[in-house]
């Protein structure tokens, strides 16, 4: 995505569309997956966090394709729903930033790291 930011012919670029399709794809299975799973004892805080960043991603991925879709076929809409997308991957990346913390704190209460 960060190279289309620079390069906005890449958006209706065939090869380049069809990469990001697959990374689109390992977002949504990964959080379809991830919701599907029972945290461990005393993780549930962290997989909630987890999930959470999963679950911005996965939205980021629809808004993305959706985006460049509407941009092939001539619709300025589509930059809306890709400026969405860059939102919900900067709240995901936060999200991120705070399990990691939650990680790092439960190591650290149980001897870890």
């Amino acid at each position: 995505m960060q190279k289309a930011s620079q390069d906005t012919s890449l958006l209706t670029d065939q090869s380049w569309q069809t990469d990001v399709a697959t990374d689109l794809a390992t977002w949504q299975v990964a959080y379809n997956q991830a919701k599907g799973q029972t945290a461990p004892p005393g993780l549930g805080i962290i997989n909630g966090k987890w999930i959470e960043a999963l679950g911005h991603y996965n939205l980021a991925a629809e808004d993305v394709a959706n985006g460049i879709d509407d941009i092939n076929n001539g619709n300025a809409a589509g930059i809306t729903l890709l400026n969405q997308a860059t939102t919900l991957l900067d709240e995901g990346n936060t999200s991120v930033q705070q399990c990691t913390q939650l990680v790092d704190q439960f190591n650290a209460a149980h001897g870890e790291g």
